[in-house]
């Protein structure tokens, strides 16, 4: 498990690091009653000005919001809601309302009198009859993990105890409040439980329960028991339970530390900088403890380290005997996204083929990096040292156990059965979408992290990373050539200008 721990520590690091800009919301289903209203009718017109309101509301940091448009007959009057997670951001919450109006409006229930949308993020809800604080059992939709739980009966067990413990948290606000909560529990091999509950607020507390029994003690049990993750989408309510942390925090951010100021990479663009006072960085570390220590290269010592409001940073700290800056921070400015050089630095085997063989540079150059050391970490295997009886690389290798289909072949020997099998074919599946030859292929930073914050998204297929075999990348239609002098032809050399080797320290 220690592997993994690394793993995913590395994700929050470069979590706080990438992009934070807000992700699309995330659709989960919709409802729409066949029943149509007149197309150009009073009816539609009001609902449009529903719609603006909802959005308008949701936009000006509202969690939850109701309201009616009144016609002149009872048929005319819209009524609609919309509620956002409890966690939700409220630029988030903003987009994804936005987001919800517009597919009912203008696709899904165009002409519906009835509707209710939900995305991940929120919920939004209208009709042509009034419908607030009153609990509706109807419609609703479940989605479960296709994995199934290797200790059926503790799992069950725990699982139904801290769905409803997560439930009377929830139901316990008042009408009007904000009826939202979250619950965690241990499970065997070093697993966690993490479950969520949420009532719109114009519920009263006993209906809030009886939606979230109905959802805990009726759906759980029928479709999602022993399931490593499932939700349950009600009108009015929603649970959902995974073994990995899917929910944010309820705290407000704070403030960034001085020194802050600037921004990098295209993704960045709403991303605090990343320069730091020194001593901002001295207590982070604590003043570079050995016990911060996480890995050593040819530049110096990398720290792992905690600002004051809570953020994992990592600090490399450049050694005084070296006469080596910071390899690419001294050519890429902090306002450059991509660009060419014709001095290579860096560290061996986690460069871009891009880089290497063109000197071209980008944001996607990092994320090349970060899928060789998901692919190591996995494996237990160095990069730079690896080569099996094909001759391959670590990559290569890793690459033609997936398009075999044994992709767990390559799986380091020590996690022996301490692991789950989806969790380590997606961070594969992550790791090779990562490396892949073209550039234009790898997703952006941000992307990687919403893979390994949600295993249970959809991931594209990965194409072939380029092939390196001593000292040299090769185009991967032309490694397989028997011709030896069309290949070398086709690779380049490294240049050995600059190089340095990097080792990690277990945490």
């Amino acid at each position: 498990m220690a592997n993994f721990s690394n793993l995913f520590m590395i994700m929050f690091i470069i979590n706080n690091f990438a992009a934070t800009k807000a992700q699309g919301p995330n659709y989960l289903f919709v409802y729409c009653i066949l029943e149509n209203f007149t197309p150009n009718s009073t009816y539609q017109k009001n609902l449009r000005t529903l719609y603006s309101s909802l959005s308008s509301k949701a936009n000006n940091s509202f969690e939850f919001y109701n309201t009616t448009v009144s016609g002149a007959v009872p048929d005319d009057t819209a009524y609609g809601m919309f509620m956002c997670r409890g966690d939700t951001p409220s630029d988030q919450c903003g987009a994804c309302v936005q987001n919800a109006t517009l597919t009912l409006s203008n696709k899904d229930c165009n002409s519906s009198i009835e509707g209710l949308i939900w995305y991940d993020q929120c919920m939004v809800r209208y009709s042509h009859t009034y419908f607030f604080s009153k609990l509706a059992k109807e419609p609703f939709k479940e989605y479960v993990s296709p994995t199934k739980q290797v200790y059926q009966e503790t799992f069950n067990r725990t699982l139904l105890e801290t769905l409803n413990k997560t439930a009377d948290e929830a139901a316990k606000a008042p009408i009007g409040k904000k009826k939202f909560a979250t619950e965690e529990a241990n499970l065997p091999v070093f697993q966690k439980l993490y479950c969520l509950a949420q009532c719109t607020p114009d519920l009263s507390p006993q209906d809030c329960r009886s939606c979230l029994n109905l959802s805990i003690n009726e759906n759980v049990p029928r479709c999602c028991a022993g399931r490593e993750g499932a939700r349950v989408l009600y009108p009015n309510c929603m649970i959902r339970f995974e073994l990995y942390p899917f929910y944010g925090s309820l705290s407000s951010p704070s403030p960034a530390p001085a020194g802050v100021t600037t921004t990098v990479g295209h993704e960045s663009t709403t991303l605090e900088g990343l320069q730091f006072d020194l001593n901002i960085l001295k207590d982070a570390t604590n003043n570079f403890s050995p016990e911060n220590l996480i890995g050593k290269g040819g530049f110096g010592e990398v720290y792992k380290g905690i600002l004051v409001d809570g953020r994992s940073i990592a600090v490399k700290r450049l050694s005084t005997s070296s006469t080596q800056d910071f390899g690419m921070a001294r050519i890429v400015d902090t306002n450059q996204e991509k660009g060419e050089t014709k001095r290579i630095v860096g560290t061996y085997g986690y460069m871009s083929p891009e880089y290497v063989m063109f000197g071209q540079f980008s944001e996607k150059s990092d994320v090349f990096s970060f899928g060789v050391i998901i692919l190591e970490i996995i494996s237990g295997k160095k990069n730079t040292r690896f080569h099996d009886s094909y001759g391959e690389d670590l990559l290569s290798y890793v690459w033609r156990q997936w398009q075999d289909g044994t992709p767990l072949n390559p799986l380091d020997p020590k996690m022996k059965e301490k692991y789950h099998e989806v969790e380590v074919m997606k961070c594969i599946q992550i790791g090779l979408l990562c490396v892949q030859d073209n550039s234009n292929d790898r997703p952006s930073m941000v992307t990687v992290v919403s893979y390994l914050n949600n295993l249970s998204l959809e991931l594209p297929s990965p194409h072939e990373p380029a092939f390196f075999s001593h000292g040299r990348f090769m185009d991967p239609k032309i490694r397989n050539d028997s011709s030896s002098s069309q290949s070398a032809k086709s690779s380049t050399l490294f240049s050995v200008n600059e190089m340095s080797i990097s080792t990690f320290h277990p945490r």
